[in-house]
């Protein structure tokens, strides 16, 4: 569940990411950046493919779609 959190966090803090995503990966690069994974006191795993993983890297629409 924080990590979900945290992931809706990350997409509603910025238009442009809700609407396009963070990009492909980009968790695995940045996760730090943002603090997820509680602040790294989860081990930090990238999302099953899923709903939120739709819509964190490839942006709201493309989950709707």
């Amino acid at each position: 569940m924080t990590v979900w959190r945290e992931g809706v966090n990350v997409l509603v803090s910025n238009l442009a990411d809700l609407a396009v995503g963070i990009g492909m990966d980009s968790l695995k690069t940045h996760w730090q950046d943002w603090g997820m994974f509680d602040n790294a006191r989860l081990p930090a795993r990238p999302y099953a493919f899923d709903s939120l993983s739709l819509a964190f890297e490839r942006g709201v629409p493309v989950l709707i779609a």
